[in-house]
């Protein structure tokens, strides 16, 4: 079956753009009519997301399930980004990813960010790599790193740098929860399955490793995106313990221990009733 969670989309739709997208679609019914795709929204600030309609819903709309999907460019680890389980609007998209532009940022990703994947630029001579340790914790979060197979069709240099930082992501994720995407905006850049498996395998992954990333990944992905969106946020109220003073003056208080003389009593009593 054929996935691709990364087919560009843009909000300003006209004609020659809708024209371009259901050629995109035309492509992918022809390898799998079963197939499924999200369309990606690049944004800067996820409040500013609008609806992603579906694309030619009258010829497409039974076979190929399209999906939602919003990528926030990411600059500053300290910005809000609003990329937490607790905010409505990420509930409401199917796939939520974001993209780190600078390594302190996609550390900060790994770490904190509550999204299903994380997409890299590898075409760039330092790209935003994680890094081992931080990659560890981003699988062990569930989050997926995504490789964009596009990228490797441009300048010479770019191709070199994109082939350089793959090898580096596959070692330091160990090969694991990484996804296979086409970023393609023509439909002739749209691979098979097969293709994509052999891909897998150029990029430094072991047979197991590729086919996952071609093939069983997405699914994976997309349990881990509604996980996050039924997460509930639940408040713990603690109430505070009142001040050492306040527990004292509650305490019961304890009898006064007994004189000599009403010891005295209470033997001569003992005496007389025996």
């Amino acid at each position: 079956m054929l996935f691709d969670f990364n087919l560009p989309y843009h909000q300003d739709q006209d004609q020659q753009e809708q024209k371009r997208l259901e050629g995109v679609l035309e492509r992918i019914y022809s390898i799998d009519p079963r197939a499924t795709v999200a369309w990606n929204l690049l944004v800067k600030d996820i409040r500013a997301t609008k609806v992603i309609a579906p694309v030619a819903a009258d010829r497409f709309g039974k076979t190929i399930t399209q999906l939602t999907r919003v990528t926030v460019q990411v600059v500053d680890s300290k910005g809000n980004y609003q990329l937490l389980s607790a905010n409505p609007l990420n509930q409401q998209i199917d796939l939520l990813a974001a993209q780190p532009t600078n390594i302190e940022v996609c550390r900060h990703a790994c770490l904190a960010y509550e999204v299903d994947i994380i997409s890299l630029d590898l075409s760039q001579p330092n790209a935003a790599l994680p890094g081992y340790s931080s990659a560890q914790v981003a699988i062990q979060r569930g989050i997926f790193f995504e490789i964009c197979y596009t990228q490797a069709i441009s300048e010479r240099q770019q191709r070199v740098a994109f082939f350089a930082n793959v090898t580096r992501l596959v070692d330091q994720t160990r090969g694991h929860n990484l996804i296979l995407s086409s970023g393609a905006l023509r439909a002739l850049h749209i691979k098979r399955p097969a293709d994509l498996c052999m891909l897998g395998k150029l990029f430094g992954m072991s047979d197991d490793q590729a086919r996952a990333a071609a093939r069983y990944n997405y699914e994976r992905v997309l349990k881990k995106a509604e996980t996050r969106k039924s997460t509930l946020v639940a408040a713990i109220q603690i109430e505070s313990m009142p001040p050492e003073s306040d527990l004292k003056r509650k305490q019961p208080a304890s009898p006064a221990p007994e004189s000599k003389s009403q010891k005295k009593k209470k033997k001569k009593l003992a005496a007389s009733s025996s």
